[in-house]
């Protein structure tokens, strides 16, 4: 974890049925004591169920910036019903070794 980093989020459960879209609003706070950009990754979750936007957010000291993480998880045989925990990470690019992530779960209904 990073000392650096604030990460929250405004949804840590999301109910979806396969089809259907999510909105999740990521904020992102520098709290390190210079201007750092700040790349944004979703891991153990298959790409096509999501976008995010921006990926990298530059902010100077005590500054906040807002991505946003469009889940649509697609109707398919593959997107069957049930729990899937993936996690946000936000990793400084002043320095690699910091980061911050955050557990997220999209409960997946039955079509």
């Amino acid at each position: 974890m990073a000392g650096r980093i604030g990460l929250e989020t405004d949804l840590t459960n999301v109910n979806l049925a396969a089809g259907e879209t999510g909105v999740v609003r990521v904020t992102l706070t520098n709290l390190g004591a210079v201007v750092d950009a700040f790349d944004l990754s979703i891991r153990n979750l298959d790409p096509s169920w999501y976008d995010l936007t921006p990926a990298r957010l530059s902010l100077f000291p005590r500054a906040q910036g807002i991505a946003t993480m469009l889940l649509h998880p697609p109707v398919a045989a593959r997107a069957l019903a049930g729990e899937y925990n993936f996690e946000i990470v936000a990793t400084s690019r002043d320095a690699n070794s910091e980061f911050a992530s955050l557990p997220l779960r999209i409960m997946l209904a039955a079509s």
